[in-house]
């Protein structure tokens, strides 16, 4: 998985890429510890079960919360929740 600030992030698994579209923040107020946040996450959804792709967006979800927040990497599970659906995960077609 590949991270890349506010544009979209990049997941590889089970033979297929994944393009994660991130919603735009109304204010970034302190993007550090995103990175940190977005590992952090995806891989605590990952050990809850679920996929690659779906742990990544959830981390991804996590680390745009935390930008909202002077402190980095603080952020609450209401703002996480609701920032996962404005996440597009795009699988991305392999060229022959």
């Amino acid at each position: 998985a590949l991270t890349d600030g506010p544009e979209p992030g990049w997941v590889f698994a089970d033979g297929q890429t994944w393009r994660v579209a991130l919603p735009r923040l109304p204010e970034v107020v302190n993007p550090i510890g995103a990175g940190d946040t977005v590992a952090a996450v995806t891989l605590v959804k990952r050990l809850q079960g679920a996929s690659w792709v779906e742990a990544f967006a959830w981390g991804q979800a996590a680390a745009s919360a935390s930008c909202l927040h002077l402190e980095g990497a603080r952020f609450t599970l209401a703002e996480m929740s609701a920032l996962r659906p404005q996440i597009t995960l795009t699988p991305v077609p392999v060229n022959g």
